[in-house]
């Protein structure tokens, strides 16, 4: 990653990120978001199959919180509650965790890796984490953001539909 993506990164959001636990190589824009996309992620106390399998389905936010506001804005429809503690996601890799009408999903290994992502090891509180719905954004599933406030945001990518891989 470059030097001008974590200065970025830092001044928007916390030096706590990026950890070391993920490959952060392809830049991306997603509807005005500047994105560094995962490669490869070892993330602590993940199921390593999941760990694996997260690779380019997680994007560090580099832009600032006002431009994921907007983006909310434009395309979000309410949010998603997350679970109480890590062993109420699921353990398949196939289990959504969030659905909406037309099939598109979030898996539940990647939310919960966004969510270790954000918060390091250890127990979590919900209510820094805020989890937006944009799985049926204009008719075409987006990437949903997870928010930790004041600490960074990860876009999630959905699964298009429930047959999908």
């Amino acid at each position: 990653m470059s030097d001008d993506a974590i200065e970025r990164l830092h001044s928007n959001w916390s030096d706590e990120l990026p950890r070391g636990w993920c490959e952060w190589k392809k830049r991306v824009d997603i509807e005005g978001i500047d994105v560094l996309m995962n490669q490869m992620c070892d993330i602590p106390n993940l199921d390593s199959v999941h760990s694996r399998r997260v690779g380019h389905l997680l994007g560090l936010v580099v832009s600032p919180k006002e431009d994921v506001r907007a983006y909310v804005d434009e395309h979000g429809n309410g949010t998603f509650e997350l679970p109480r503690y890590y062993s109420d996601f699921g353990d398949e890799w196939k289990d959504a965790l969030y659905s909406v009408e037309d099939g598109h999903s979030l898996r539940s290994p990647v939310v919960e890796a966004a969510l270790r992502l954000l918060n390091g090891g250890g127990r979590y509180s919900r209510d820094e984490y805020t989890l937006y719905n944009c799985l049926a954004a204009d008719d075409e599933p987006l990437p949903c953001p997870l928010i930790r406030e004041d600490v960074g945001c990860v876009m999630i990518s959905p699964v298009i539909s429930a047959g999908d891989d």
